[in-house]
């Protein structure tokens, strides 16, 4: 439980480098060089540790197997194809540390949600992360200079806040991946617990109407809504009709705000053209130009992609740095886990809230993968596959679901009292009739 609490505290309140950017003005997934984050160092050492006691106390595979292929082709790409530049080796270990916290969170999910009062303390952690966002964002509306952002990005967000993050839209994502964890702990016996989650899903909505990221908030929205679609008898009427009607009551006051956004630019600034750019890069390498690489490359062919700006697409931008086939890998993960979402999304207890609470935010996350990229970087990336990992650790491994129970094994064995050769007993001790006597034989 502690590992968690501290997860959570580094990648969404203190989510700081311990080392400055060597160079400012590179843009992507990672820094220009391997740099040390606060939640680097807390992801790293709770997924040494976890596997430590894996080691001695073996459990269900905390990982499909599709990310070992995945980290098998990252290592021929280096060795083959890239040039294992710093930025690319940044790039590959941010991917890594996203892989790490996935690991990390299958393997506390059944420690912590197999008791009551764990469940209590996270949701009581989770309450406190989003008030502390919604009491800053309101701060900073206000103009109070906490957690200021860059002067340049500053005069561009205008009136938008970030929160404890670096950027209103990685705030907005943070508030995502944090509905979705709350939307599947839903489902714990806890009357206090559920409370708690049910004020985390209201409250979090009002840092998320600050921060004005359209992306963002229609995501939520919509998961919400699918929610209370999925959720079917599970939950009651008013639990179903309920949350989405206060959740946009709490966003109404920023509608106005963001249409004005929408109304002003309706593209989001100079990233029309950005995709064009991407796919033309992958037609000339299709192989990829290696993790974190996008910007340094493209700007030699794009002249908006040379002043700073990635394309704004999670999938063009992973097909563009990994190739096509480490793209398809890459993404394997995340729709193995909302396949077997849909299978158990009728389950009781967790596997069910988690199954849903997948495939709820599906389309929303669809929606901010195909309309921006930074979900991969930073703090984003990890916090978002922790969350995949606790809901992966309750749909069991690949080819034998925790649901499933198999039948005891009845072993064969040799019986003592008959003829090796012949004679055999299942393990349920029923042994065969003793093979009859002479005398028995001659009355026959």
């Amino acid at each position: 439980m502690l590992v968690l609490i501290a997860l959570l505290f580094s990648l969404v309140i203190f989510p700081k480098l311990f080392s400055h950017n060597l160079d400012p003005t590179h843009v992507g997934i990672a820094q220009s060089a391997p740099v040390l984050a606060t939640y680097t160092a807390v992801v790293l050492g709770a997924a040494y540790v976890l596997l430590l006691r894996l080691l001695y106390r073996p459990r269900p595979r905390s990982l499909p197997i599709s990310i070992f292929v995945f980290l098998a082709f990252l290592a021929i790409g280096f060795a083959t194809t890239w040039h294992g530049s710093e930025e690319q080796i940044a790039g590959a270990l941010q991917l890594v540390l996203g892989f790490c916290a996935w690991f990390i969170g299958a393997q506390i999910g059944p420690l912590i949600l197999n008791q009551d009062r764990r469940v209590r303390w996270i949701s009581g952690m989770t309450l406190g992360l989003v008030i502390v966002e919604a009491v800053v964002t309101l701060l900073q509306r206000a103009g109070v200079r906490i957690n200021p952002m860059r002067p340049a990005l500053a005069a561009i967000m205008g009136h938008r806040t970030n929160g404890t993050t670096n950027h209103p839209d990685n705030l907005g994502k943070v508030l995502l991946f944090l509905l979705i964890l709350c939307l599947g702990l839903v489902s714990t016996s806890d009357a206090r617990a559920r409370r708690m989650l049910w004020i985390s899903v209201v409250v979090l909505f009002i840092p998320l109407g600050l921060s004005e990221g359209r992306a963002n908030l229609l995501a939520a929205l919509t998961t919400i809504v699918f929610w209370a679609l999925l959720s079917g008898r599970q939950r009651s009427a008013a639990i179903r009709i309920g949350i989405p009607v206060v959740a946009a009551i709490v966003v109404l006051p920023f509608a106005g705000s963001i249409a004005s956004r929408i109304e002003k630019d309706p593209n989001g600034g100079p990233r029309a053209g950005l995709a064009s750019a991407a796919i033309e890069q992958i037609q000339r390498e299709p192989w990829g130009v290696g993790p974190n690489s996008y910007v340094s490359v493209v700007s030699a062919y794009d002249a908006v992609t040379a002043a700073g700006y990635p394309v704004h697409n999670t999938f063009l931008l992973t097909a563009a740095e990994l190739g096509i086939v480490g793209a398809i890998l890459f993404w394997l993960p995340v729709v193995g886990l909302i396949g077997r979402a849909w299978i158990s999304r009728k389950r009781p207890g967790f596997a069910g809230s988690f199954a849903i609470a997948i495939l709820a935010s599906a389309p929303g996350l669809y929606v901010v993968n195909a309309s921006g990229w930074a979900i991969l970087s930073g703090q984003l990336f990890p916090l978002w596959f922790l969350v995949c990992g606790i809901a992966y650790s309750q749909f069991g491994p690949a080819g034998s679901p925790a649901w499933f129970k198999r039948r005891p094994h009845r072993a064969i064995r040799l019986s003592r009292t008959a003829d090796p050769a012949i004679a055999f007993t299942h393990s349920d001790h029923r042994q065969s009739p003793p093979a009859p006597s002479p005398s028995q034989l001659g009355t026959l």
